[in-house]
Parts: C-alpha cells; sequence; structure tokens
C-alpha cells in the first residue's frame, strides 16, 4: 500500500510550529495599545464620488491626516511601535519606537480641513454647485473617515468676448 501523505508538507512540525507562532504574535497585537483613553485611532480614510468629473488621485494630496502605514495587510511599523514599552528608554524599547511609528490619532478639525480643501479643489474644476460632506464611524476605538462627493453639473464658459478700446493692444 502507498502511504499519499507525502504530498502535504505543511503540517510537518517545521513549518507548522512558526506558522503557529506568527498567527498568535500578529492576533495578539492591539493597534490601539497606545491610544489614550476617549481617542481613536485613526484607520482609514475613503472618498467617494457620485460620478465622473474628477478623480479620487487627484483628491488624495488634500488629505490632512494619513492612517498608519500597512505593509502586506497589517500596520508593521505600528506593531513595532506597540511592542515596545514607552516607559522604559533601554535599548529593545527605544529602538523600537524609533523603527516604529506612533498611532495617528484620529483630528476631527483636520477632516474639516480636509473637507474645506477638497470643496475648493472641487469648485476650481467647475463643480461649483458640488458639495463635499465628511462622516466617521468610530467602532472599537477606531475610526474610519469617509468623504462622500457630490458633483452637481459643471460650470462652462460657453461664449468669451473681450472689448478693448485701444487698437494697438487689440
Amino acid at each position: 500500500m502507498k502511504n499519499n501523505t507525502g504530498n502535504n508538507k505543511i503540517f510537518t512540525p517545521g513549518y507548522f510550529l512558526p506558522l503557529l507562532l506568527l498567527v498568535l504574535i500578529s492576533s495578539s497585537c492591539n493597534p490601539t495599545k497606545y491610544v489614550p483613553k476617549g481617542e481613536t485611532l485613526l484607520e482609514d480614510n475613503q472618498i467617494n464620488i457620485n460620478k465622473e468629473g474628477v478623480k479620487k488621485s487627484e483628491l488624495l494630496p488634500y488629505i490632512k491626516q494619513k492612517p498608519n502605514k500597512r505593509i502586506f495587510g497589517t500596520r508593521f511599523y505600528l506593531g513595532l511601535y506597540n511592542l515596545s514599552n514607552i516607559n522604559k528608554v533601554r535599548w529593545p524599547h527605544k529602538w523600537l519606537r524609533v523603527i516604529g511609528e506612533e498611532p495617528v490619532i484620529f483630528d476631527s478639525s483636520a477632516a474639516v480641513k480636509t473637507r474645506e480643501q477638497m470643496k475648493s479643489y472641487v469648485a476650481s474644476k467647475g463643480f461649483f454647485d458640488g458639495h463635499v460632506i465628511d462622516t466617521f464611524k468610530t467602532e472599537a476605538r477606531k475610526t474610519m473617515v469617509f468623504y462622500n462627493i457630490d458633483l452637481l453639473p459643471a460650470y462652462t464658459v460657453r461664449n468669451l468676448h473681450y472689448e478693448i478700446a485701444d487698437s494697438n493692444i487689440r
């Protein structure tokens, strides 16, 4: 009889133990570990535009507050920062804080500034009646910010006439 278990190498102890350790470490990390009480971590900024005319990529530079960087879907640098003890200044803790990234605390005034900048940009593209609405969703000490942009028909200039009195300038 042939043993057909030779093809399944992921469940050998050499592969299974490091994988299990990685899953346990990543699941035990709390991204809100050093977020002060009464504050929330900025999770993400999302831009929703109702029709063509302005691209999301054109609006990204106007976002005043950006969340922590993600690598492979995780906040790697925030995780390094959270591994440190902020009360200790010796080697591994100080080094982890230097390499890591502090948590980005949600600031509603930065969201208001972003909304106003986006509204100004949309108006500069001819959508003077366009609306920019910011909404927040807070859950488990994490906040997501949604910028909903309602583009009404753009203003266009049909005719342009210049009246210049001096014939030399004309």
